[in-house]
């Protein structure tokens, strides 16, 4: 199973408690890394060969954090796997038994109920949400696809800050 430096941006949701320590972990389970805090959550899909199956690992996401590279994930014997990073850095992983969240659960399936879908820029959106310093909550606001995304919020001393992006592609 192929990791991108691009897959380990998973870590950034998970969480720092260390009270809760299965939140501060990344999941890898059927061809995903998942991660959590409680609040936010991150699944990206990884490259995995066809027919290529693993149970269910639990991976640092601090340890995730100091790779900074690709690299593969290899089935090993008795319920183990390694990671082997570019770097030459290997991670022994034991299955999982630690409980991770049923973050399932809560992953919203639009299935059968009227959406509304906007594809945003991340760069842009990346660049919008730094004017939002010292915003604890943000308001999102889709009145149609094809209309800009709004968003609202306000700083702690109540002053309203408020961005638009315009959507790149309507669905």
């Amino acid at each position: 199973m192929r990791i991108e430096k691009e897959d380990l941006s998973v870590q950034e949701a998970a969480g720092r408690d260390q009270v809760h320590v299965s939140i501060t972990r990344v999941c890898i389970e059927e061809g995903l890394l998942v991660a959590t805090d409680g609040r936010i959550l991150s699944a990206r899909e990884i490259r995995k060969e066809e027919g290529e199956a693993f149970e269910s690992f639990l991976l640092d996401a601090k340890a995730l954090k100091n790779l900074r590279g690709a690299g593969t994930l290899e089935a090993g014997t008795n319920g183990c796997a390694t990671f082997r990073a570019e770097s030459g850095v290997e991670i022994n992983l034991k299955k999982q038994e630690e409980t991770f969240p049923q973050w399932r659960r809560v992953m919203p399936n639009p299935e059968g109920k009227e959406t509304k879908k906007v594809m945003l820029s991340v760069e842009y959106l990346t660049r919008l949400l730094k004017t939002f310093k010292g915003v604890d909550q943000i308001e999102l606001e889709i009145i149609d696809e094809e209309t800009a995304v709004s968003l609202t919020g306000k700083t702690p001393d109540g002053r309203k800050v408020q961005g638009v992006i315009m959507p790149c592609v309507l669905r």
